[in-house]
């Protein structure tokens, strides 16, 4: 997550999923408009499944996922509004039910600026990675971000959040994943 646009967010998370030598890494796209179009409207279907906590939502998943050469894509979000509806027990409830299914070892959500309406959900996550640059607008959004966290309070959200320069690179290039090894 990144309050920052063109930051690198997105190569970043591409980059992790294919960094993961294990069982792989599993792309979920949950920016407010993605470049990509998904027309089965996957990641909408998988919030409205969490939101009903439906005993089909692993079987949805699994039938979804597209298997590139070096990840896996879950989908790309349609509209940020379908995610204005997830709230952090809805994540707790996703995480889990991905960590029941077991196939990747690696998840990276790729979060937009303004799709969460809960910002709670922040806890749910195992790493939080805010990829940053380096100029005056850029850190005042940091800082705005920073206060966000903090009037929420949620100061181990804070601590656990790791500010990163990504490269400007694919992610698939030495460059990006000497950058993920050393990071």
């Amino acid at each position: 997550i990144s309050p920052i646009g063109r930051c690198g967010k997105t190569n970043l998370a591409t980059a992790l999923c294919i960094s993961d030598e294990v069982r792989g890494g599993l792309y979920i796209g949950l920016e407010e408009y993605s470049g990509y179009q998904d027309p089965e409207n996957v990641i909408s279907d998988m919030i409205y499944l969490a939101k009903e906590r439906s005993p089909e939502f692993v079987a949805y998943i699994d039938s979804k996922v597209v298997s590139l050469e070096a990840y896996s894509v879950l989908g790309y979000l349609q509209s940020y509004r379908d995610a204005l509806a997830l709230e952090l027990s809805d994540m707790l409830w996703i995480k889990e039910q991905f960590k029941n299914w077991g196939r990747f070892t690696t998840i990276a959500w790729d979060i937009g600026q303004a799709v969460l309406k809960d910002i709670t959900i922040l806890e749910s996550f195992d790493q939080i990675i805010v990829p940053v640059l380096e100029d005056e607008v850029s850190a005042m959004k940091l800082q705005a971000f920073d206060s966000l966290l903090e009037k929420e309070e949620l100061i181990k959200v804070a601590r656990r959040t790791k500010k990163v320069k990504v490269p400007n690179a694919l992610p698939e290039s030495a460059a990006m994943q000497g950058f993920i090894a050393k990071e």
